[in-house]
Formats: structure tokens, sequence, C-alpha cells
């Protein structure tokens, strides 16, 4: 139990995760097989060879589901 605790601290240290200071800033591209967004459950799902780009940031699965928030766009007068 603690050999494999220690090799699995030892294994998430030895990962390079890090990510610039202007990443943040940066749109975030979302590229998939497969897009459904379902207006009732307000839930955007995103299916096969999914992969999520912000800057540096890449991130790759198989499958991507965000929760949908109403945005209110406000047009002045």
């Amino acid at each position: 139990m603690n050999k494999f605790l220690i090799f699995s601290l030892l294994a998430i240290a030895a990962t390079p995760s890090w990510a610039l200071s202007t990443d943040s800033d940066q749109p975030i591209e979302v590229h998939a097989d497969k897009f459904n967004g379902d207006e009732v459950k307000q839930t955007a799902i995103y299916s096969g060879n999914v992969t999520v780009d912000q800057g540096s940031i890449n991130l790759t699965g198989s499958r991507l589901e965000l929760p949908s928030r109403r945005v209110a766009i406000v047009t002045p007068l």
C-alpha cells in the first residue's frame, strides 16, 4: 500500500503540468467528431476524438459534457 502511494505521488510529480501565464487570456477551441446540444437539459456534449485547446494547454478525450448557461446580451440604447 505504501509503495503504491509513493509511486503514485512520484508519477504525478514527474508529469509536467505547467501553463503559460497568458493561457487564460486565449480563446478556448473545442473540436470533436460529433456535437449534440440539448436545450432541455442545457448541456453541450462533444464526442469522438475530442480536443480542447487554450493557448499552450491541450486536452484530449473521447467525450466532453458541458453544462450551458444563459448569457444575457445587453445592447446600449
